[in-house]
């Protein structure tokens, strides 16, 4: 077992960026049970409009996500069919790199929230 899975020991909650509902709202995928590591820290970061935001939590994941979709530190018990906007906790991700070790047999995937 390599040292990138052996890090991710939470359990974290991710949903998908929302989709239009057709009558002008929308929604959010089901969500789905990740493993990870939250590390709290503060810095800068620069969203897409390049305005400086600040970020407080970076998330190693177990998987890909996308940007504008939402993590939550927890279970899938503890946020039950609740959207991520009504989740005191879920955070939006405002970022995402994936790094492939060196023998590109398993990548790092960390996401800013």
């Amino acid at each position: 077992m390599s040292i990138i899975t052996k890090m991710r020991k939470q359990n974290a909650v991710y949903w998908g960026p929302p989709v239009e509902d057709g009558d002008g709202g929308f929604t959010f995928p089901d969500p789905v049970a990740v493993a990870c590591r939250w590390d709290a820290v503060e810095g800068v970061v620069s969203d897409e409009r390049t305005h400086e935001e600040l970020n407080n939590s970076i998330v190693y994941v177990d998987q890909d996500v996308q940007l504008n979709g939402y993590l939550f530190l927890g279970t899938l018990e503890e946020v039950g069919e609740d959207s991520p906007l009504d989740i005191e906790g879920a955070r939006q991700i405002t970022g995402f790199e994936k790094t492939p070790n060196l023998k590109a047999t398993e990548f790092l995937r960390k996401a800013v929230v």
